[in-house]
């Protein structure tokens, strides 16, 4: 039994208000009646060790690990011990000195149900016929109920709860030591979890890169939120109006006119087309599951914020770290909640390291070009037509931010197209080809963009000639080189 010292690790964690978290632990009936006297020492798993002599004690204010099961350890958590400056007293007064803190998931299971916590530990310079203490802080979090008269620890978990039995053999330390188990296979795939059980169909991904511990308080996290979802077209109630709306702002006092159509040739009807045509700026794209989209700039409609980027109906939740997105993610919830907005599940994707958004791909270390783009370039050959070098030109001008002097560069293209006098005629020039051959080349190593710190000074390069100005803005991050915020080129 420990008392006193500092407390370590004592912030309550997020979401301990879910439901499942307060259910009730019955212990099952003993025959003649719970009658048990030894104490409460279970088996469980920390990290990827396992010890048959875990022990439950009230009495500690402080989970500990003792100094003969730390030794144990491989040496890359050894080196995770960090220093505290703490007194602890024992049980028979004595005064203590922890060689410092440690911290590791803890995973209590029945073999059907299973919890998974982090716990800080206290690694003191003592022995003890136990591995692990499971303090008070411990028993807090992982809401466990113990029975001393069972011989049981009972724990509430997302499947059901979960009772744990004490280990009827206890083996002194020396032979039993914390025994390795396998460490989980890293995934590689991400997963399409079920969060709404009445639309098994309808599933969100999950990204492999996130650690266990922050996947299972995601999925508490997005249970808790279910209702932010459209799982079926009678969720979509729509946004109230006073938050936004269209009308058109006609007079009542007019009554509507019906105009007589009015007939054009072929050459205006042509005309007309191309006008209204440039005014919606609609385009019609492939989608990646080979369907169409019609796409119409709303640029102005771009929205930027602390944690959040959104574009029409594209939504991104950036964060650096993994509990900041929990935290982020359920401010954008609440957001959204508070607007009547809904997420389509089948869209929704978590904790990915990078992926693609507005045309670019978007990483923890800025944002790189999209490949598919580049390769699109790179396999063209020589255009022979002028449909040929549009395309051409609107293929750089996706790639203009990662492209230094962008419009010097691309010049004889659109010199190409000013010099063609007919529009089935093309003379693609000796200048052009060399400039397409460098292009090529530029695009092999384009940088990786950032994003600039807010106060960060940023230095600004300007290149002018007499058919193009182009500009680098540039930080100086006391890296291997300096990295690019942005180019431009006119």
């Amino acid at each position: 039994m420990i008392h006193g010292g500092k407390k370590v690790g004592g912030k309550r964690r997020e979401f301990l208000d879910e439901e499942w978290k307060n259910e009730t632990v019955i212990f099952p009936q003993v025959k003649g009646g719970p009658c048990n006297k030894n104490s409460l020492i279970i088996t469980a798993l920390f990290g990827h060790y396992r010890s048959q002599l875990v022990f439950f004690d009230t009495g500690s204010t402080s989970d500990i690990m003792y100094e003969q099961c730390f030794e144990q350890l491989d040496e890359e958590d050894k080196e995770r011990l960090k220093p505290i400056h703490a007194l602890v007293s024992g049980f028979g007064g004595e005064i203590i000195h922890p060689r410092g803190v440690i911290s590791f998931p803890v995973t209590l299971s029945d073999g059907i149900n299973s919890r998974t916590e982090e716990v800080e530990f206290l690694v003191l310079p003592a022995t003890s016929k136990h591995d692990i203490i499971l303090g008070r802080e411990a028993i807090r979090d992982f809401n466990a109920h113990l029975s001393t008269a069972h011989g049981a620890v009972g724990v509430p978990t997302r499947t059901g709860v979960s009772i744990i039995h004490i280990n009827r053999r206890c083996f002194a330390t020396e032979s039993s030591k914390p025994n390795k188990v396998p460490y989980q296979t890293r995934r590689t795939e991400p997963e399409k979890w079920v969060l709404n059980k009445k639309f098994p169909n309808q599933t969100v991904k999950i990204e492999p890169a996130i650690s266990e511990i922050v996947r299972t308080f995601l999925k508490q996290l997005l249970t808790k939120n279910v209702d932010i979802f459209a799982w079926q077209d009678a969720d979509m109630t729509g946004v109230p109006r006073n938050i936004a709306g269209h009308m058109l702002r006609v007079s009542s006092t007019f009554n509507p006119v019906v105009q007589k159509k009015r007939k054009m040739g072929p050459e205006q009807t042509k005309a007309m087309n191309e006008q209204v045509q440039d005014l919606l700026h609609l385009v019609i794209v492939p989608k990646s599951n080979g369907t169409w989209r019609m796409c119409i700039d709303f640029k102005d409609m771009n929205k930027i914020g602390r944690n959040l980027e959104v574009y029409m109906d594209d939504l991104v939740i950036k964060s650096i770290e993994e509990d900041q997105m929990l935290r982020d993610i359920k401010e954008t919830f609440e957001t959204l909640r508070s607007i009547n907005m809904k997420l389509n599940p089948a869209k929704c994707s978590f904790g990915m390291e990078e992926g693609k958004f507005l045309g670019v791909i978007v990483t923890g270390a800025g944002f790189k070009a999209n490949p598919d783009k580049v390769q699109a370039i790179a396999r063209m050959p020589s255009p022979s037509s002028i449909k040929e070098v549009k395309t051409l030109n609107g293929r750089l001008v996706a790639l203009n931010r990662f492209l230094a002097n962008h419009a010097a560069k691309s010049y004889p293209f659109v010199s190409t197209l000013r010099n063609c006098l007919k529009k089935a005629y093309l003379k693609w020039t000796a200048e052009a080809e060399q400039a397409f051959m460098e292009v090529k080349n530029c695009l092999m190593e384009l940088p990786t963009l950032t994003a600039p710190h807010a106060g960060e000074p940023l230095t600004l390069y300007l290149s002018a000639t007499n058919i193009a100005i182009g500009a680098v803005l540039l930080t100086d991050r006391k890296t291997s080189k300096r990295q690019f915020i942005m180019s431009v080129g006119c």
